[in-house]
């Protein structure tokens, strides 16, 4: 018998049924972010997504699209949080700005219905899971790099309050263009998607963006 595999995206970190999801707008403009703004600008750039065979889980995931305008609202609550002086949020700045100019990063957070499935740093042909960053026009790029963080890393939970106990963290970056060697993101993007993928299930952690 075939299998039926059931995919839930949830646009609101926290909310529940009915709530909207928040469409995003990409770009590099400036932000005078408070600390108290960031659980706001967590949610709007969050999206969960889960899969089921029948009523068998098969992966939870939580993924947060690592924009200049997050991280400038995380700059706000790290600076508060961690009482950087200025040399150091300069520095933190700089650092993240060069992050954004050399590809796009999305922190990740994993459950897999058995431990030995989640290991998506694992990107050779043998590999159970494939990661792409998608758009709606067919666009793809494949990681460039996949981090495996663990199993609550303190760097971490604070920052993302969906990252628990039975989820994996992953830092996954991926580069400007897609593999047809075309920026994989632009200014006429309106939907694109991290996807994850493999035998056991597929799911898109899919954001709208705002014209």
């Amino acid at each position: 018998m075939r299998r039926v595999i059931a995919t839930v995206v949830i646009g609101a970190l926290l909310g529940g049924a009915g709530c909207a999801v928040p469409k995003v707008k990409l770009g590099l403009e400036t932000r005078q972010y408070k600390s108290d703004d960031y659980d706001k600008v967590l949610t709007r750039w969050t999206r969960r997504a889960e899969a089921y065979e029948y009523f068998e889980s098969r992966i939870f995931a939580y993924a947060t699209f690592k924009s200049w305008d997050f991280r400038q609202a995380q700059i706000a609550k790290r600076s508060s949080a961690e009482r950087l002086p200025t040399a150091d949020v300069k520095r933190l700045v700089a650092s993240e700005r060069s992050e954004v100019d050399s590809g796009h990063t999305v922190f990740l957070a994993v459950h897999t219905h058995r431990w030995e499935w989640n290991h998506l740093e694992d990107t050779d042909n043998k590999a159970l899971w494939r990661i792409r960053l998608v758009t709606s026009t067919g666009d793809s790029a494949a990681p460039i790099a996949v981090e495996r963080l663990g199993t609550r890393n303190a760097r971490y939970t604070a920052l993302y309050p969906y990252y628990k106990d039975f989820y994996v963290a992953y830092m996954v970056r991926f580069p400007l263009v897609s593999e047809a060697q075309k920026p994989i993101l632009d200014a006429n993007t309106r939907e694109f998607s991290v996807r994850i993928s493999g035998p056991q299930a597929a799911i898109d952690l899919k954001w709208e963006v705002a014209p």
